[in-house]
């Protein structure tokens, strides 16, 4: 690994990392900086996730003020409260809530992998997780923004449920691989992110009340 290489160079390289764990290729990880610098450094893949969250909020903000549509609403919205408040403050407030899971779940790993006797995995799974959260967030953020579509055309709704899919595969490749645990352990973890998203999103909705 070249410690002079730049964000973007780390970025691509991590991008077919990634890639290449979830296509099962020998030693794709050793693509990943899993240093104390590439530690921090695959951090500031939130900052590539931010235009996504903004037009995720976007879509969210634009089916709670639909009338139609507010019974459909996603998790971490109560739509009345929604539209008593400006869209900046939503935007900001929902993109902090982001960042705190974002930083909540690597903090609960690090508990979780000294519990499971993988310490020594801690650095490059964070490392692998944080650069999946990439192409993962995309998929999970399409059924968002095309809901509108999807109750025109409900046969959308299986396509965009597999892109949930292959979002939640990607993670589980990721820690499968870079984790060492077996497939139940994995699926825990799983929902151990899943469930700090939930806790997130009600602590969100009950301080808009």
């Amino acid at each position: 690994m070249n410690p002079t290489r730049g964000f973007w160079e780390e970025f691509n390289g991590s991008m077919r990392a990634v890639a290449g764990i979830c296509l099962n290729r020998p030693n794709a990880q050793r693509g990943l900086d899993v240093s104390a610098r590439g530690f921090v450094n695959s951090f500031f893949a939130f900052i590539v996730l931010m235009p996504l969250f903004a037009l995720l909020c976007a879509s969210q903000w634009d089916i709670a003020h639909d009338p139609h549509l507010r019974e459909f609403l996603a998790p971490g919205i109560a739509a009345q409260d929604t539209l008593n408040i400006s869209f900046t403050f939503f935007l900001w407030t929902r993109m902090t809530v982001s960042l705190i899971h974002f930083l909540a779940f690597p903090a609960a790993m690090f508990a979780l992998t000294s519990m499971l006797g993988r310490k020594e995995n801690y650095l490059g799974f964070i490392v692998g997780w944080n650069w999946a959260s990439i192409p993962a967030s995309l998929l999970f953020l399409l059924p968002v923004v095309l809901f509108k579509v999807t109750l025109a055309m409900p046969l959308l709704a299986f396509p965009l449920i597999a892109l949930w899919l292959v979002a939640l595969w990607i993670f589980w490749r990721v820690i499968r691989v870079l984790l060492k645990t077996e497939w139940l352990t994995s699926v825990g973890v799983l929902v151990l992110w899943g469930a700090l998203a939930t806790v997130f999103d009600l602590l969100y909705s009950a301080l808009l009340v």
